[in-house]
């Protein structure tokens, strides 16, 4: 691997990296989101202004374009690596 291409390839691992934590934070979020709704029975003062199926597809296009990210990403390494490189740093 050129400089050059090493360090598009290191800059693109630490996005995927960055990535990665993202949706881990949000499939906590996510997965706390459907205990919360499925275990409450809200009075009317204390119904949410976002109920929690707008706040599910909210999180879900979230949760969707953060791995069409780093989908993307991943492809790009897999471009930028030669053969065998990939596999000896993941």
């Amino acid at each position: 691997m050129s400089g050059a291409t090493s360090s598009s390839w290191e800059d693109s691992r630490k996005q995927a990296r960055h990535l990665e934590n993202n949706i881990d934070m949000k499939l906590v979020a996510f997965s706390k989101l459907g205990v919360t709704s499925g275990s409450s029975s809200l009075s009317s003062e204390t119904v949410p202004l976002i109920n929690s199926d707008d706040m599910f597809d909210t999180m879900s296009m979230e949760l969707q374009q953060l791995l069409n990210k780093l989908s993307a990403i991943n492809d790009k390494m897999a471009d930028l690596a030669p053969n065998g490189v990939a596999s000896m740093h993941t």
